[in-house]
């Protein structure tokens, strides 16, 4: 549902290029590592090399941009929740005027009623005054 993050497939692919940069990496600085290492200086200038540092820059690249693609699926994600939860407050909204528009019925139909209850109780009125009119004109 809304607010899971979930990892695109262009995500998956960088990831997929960052742990490879990464193992090559991990694999050269191993071997590097290896005896024999020979002198100190070249030690030292393996460290300090154009195409070791050249490594670490690319496999740093790499990891930035799953970074990146990572914040963007996430930024996706919460904005496809949001809109879930905007959603469902605009149907409670709905739901909400339904049930206002339904309490004005009621309230018109309880109104017509009294209304009926009220004409009732005239011509309840009208037949007893009727009534006692036909009852002092049997007394004369």
């Amino acid at each position: 549902g809304g607010g899971d993050a979930t990892a695109s497939e262009d995500s998956q692919k960088l990831l997929g290029k960052a742990v490879a940069a990464l193992t090559d990496l991990k694999d050269v600085v191993a071997k590097r590592n290896e005896p024999p290492r020979g002198s100190l200086n070249q030690v030292a200038k393996f460290w300090k090399s154009g195409d070791f540092l050249k490594q670490c820059e690319d496999a740093k690249k790499c990891v930035n941009s799953v970074l990146e693609c990572l914040m963007m699926d996430v930024s996706i994600d919460t904005k496809k929740g949001v809109d879930e939860l905007q959603k469902e407050v605009r149907e409670l909204l709905h739901r909400t005027d339904l049930l206002a528009d339904m309490n004005t019925s009621m309230q018109d139909v309880r109104s017509s009623l009294k209304a009926i209850e009220q004409g009732v109780a005239r011509l309840k009125q009208g037949v007893d005054g009727v009534l006692d009119l036909v009852r002092e004109l049997e007394k004369e």
